[in-house]
């Protein structure tokens, strides 16, 4: 029987497991996350603001801003930067 490869398929795996731990080194992240980039891009696309909660108080204040936003009625630019603001992920 002729075999598709001259090779095994383990001694294949064993080769590239290297070159996938270095490569996978290589992807890195910012401190935020990329947070800033949402940020930046919301703020020039939407004119819309985001707010990372990181403590209680920024917390309190992207609740107090959505209740305000919720007081009066509710327009489509409303409704988008509460989305905004309430969105964890």
């Amino acid at each position: 029987m002729i075999q598709a490869f001259p090779f095994r398929l383990g001694t294949l795996r064993r080769a590239l497991l290297p070159l996938v731990a270095v490569l996978g080194g290589c992807a890195s992240f910012s401190q935020d996350g990329g947070f800033n980039s949402v940020e930046s891009i919301a703020h020039e696309r939407l004119n819309k603001e985001v707010k990372w909660a990181k403590t209680q108080a920024d917390a309190d204040d992207i609740q107090a801003t959505v209740k305000k936003l919720l007081a009066g009625p509710l327009s489509v630019d409303d409704a988008v930067q509460i989305a905004l603001l309430n969105n964890r992920g």
